[in-house]
C-alpha cells in the first residue's frame, strides 16, 4: 500500500467502540458509512486494510469521501469524524434587536 498523508490506525478501544455504534443500527445511514470506511481502512494490521478505492467501491460512495473521512479521523480525532466542526469565524450581526422585529412587523403586514 503506498504511503499515505492520513494513516487510520485505530486502537482496540476505537475499533470496539466503533463495532458498537454499527451493531445498534439505530444511527443514521450516513454515519454508518463513516464507522465502516474507517474499519475498512485501518491499517493496524498490516495487509488487511483496503484501499481507498475498494472501500468506496463496497459502500457506495466517492473515493473523494472516503479520502475525506480518513483525514477528519487524523485532523480531529474519532468523534471528529460524527460531529460537526464549529465554525472557524464569527459573524458580525447586520441587524439589532429592534430593527429585527421591526423587518419581521413589515413582513408580516405584506403576507
Amino acid at each position: 500500500m503506498p504511503n499515505k498523508k492520513y494513516r487510520v490506525e485505530l486502537t482496540e478501544e476505537q475499533q470496539s467502540h466503533l463495532f458498537e455504534r454499527l451493531g445498534r443500527g439505530e444511527r443514521p445511514a450516513a454515519e454508518q458509512t463513516r464507522v465502516r470506511a474507517l474499519l475498512k481502512v485501518d491499517e493496524r494490521t498490516e495487509g488487511l486494510a483496503w484501499t481507498d478505492a475498494r472501500t468506496a467501491e463496497a459502500l457506495e460512495v466517492a473515493k473523494g469521501t472516503v479520502a475525506g473521512i480518513r483525514r477528519r479521523f487524523c485532523e480531529r480525532g474519532l468523534t471528529g469524524c460524527f460531529e460537526r466542526k464549529s465554525p472557524d469565524r464569527e459573524y458580525e450581526r447586520k441587524l439589532d434587536g429592534q430593527q429585527e422585529a421591526e423587518l419581521i412587523r413589515l413582513v408580516l403586514c405584506h403576507v
